[in-house]
């Protein structure tokens, strides 16, 4: 996480801060440092944080669009409202009682295999799961009637911010086979 000075913080509209215990300066003194929350979402001519206004038409065809199980995929330029259009989909929909699983990319992680799915992937991961082992466990019991090895779990490590070993079944597998082995276990999961 980044942390930046109180100057800083002032001079940047666009982001809410958390204060941060003060940092020990070369000068001697201690400096109050803060650390970003999140964005904050201004409509132009309004006053109000977070407000979301336009985009009705896409808001419904996107709504009607994931209420038949589709994924749906947000791409667009730096600075036009992904985020507050994803997060608008969100409430709407978790106001149904739906739970939304978000993936997010990263233009300087483009090439690493299934990044925008590991999000998505750790929310599903229950919160009493917090080792490698918890976790290759948990893994080998819902996935039990999908796996031909308990050691595959391990093809799922491209999903999970966990150490799941290896697979043998790995050595045998083109990279096309490997990947096609993460996505069938992905999807059973």
């Amino acid at each position: 996480d980044a942390l930046i000075d109180a100057a800083t913080q002032a001079a940047a509209t666009r982001y809410r801060f958390l204060p941060g215990a003060p940092v020990a300066s070369k000068g001697g003194g201690d400096v109050e440092v803060f650390a970003v929350g999140g964005a904050v979402y201004t409509t132009i001519g309004s006053e109000h944080s977070g407000a979301f206004v336009g985009r009705r038409d896409e808001v419904a065809t996107a709504l009607k669009s994931l209420s038949k199980g589709h994924l749906l995929q947000v791409v667009a330029d730096a600075g036009v409202g992904k985020s507050a259009f994803r997060s608008h989909l969100a409430e709407q929909i978790q106001a149904n009682g739906t739970q939304v699983l978000i993936g997010r990319g990263d233009s300087l992680r483009q090439n690493v295999p299934f990044y925008p799915w590991r999000s998505v992937f750790e929310a599903l991961v229950p919160s009493n799961v917090r080792s490698d082992t918890d976790a290759r466990a948990w893994l080998q019991k819902v996935l039990a009637g999908n796996l031909r090895d308990p050691a595959d779990v391990a093809h799922l490590a491209p999903l999970l911010p966990f150490d799941l070993g290896e697979a043998a079944s790995s050595a045998t597998l083109s990279a096309t086979g490997r990947t096609e082995m993460t996505v069938t276990l992905a999807i059973a999961l």
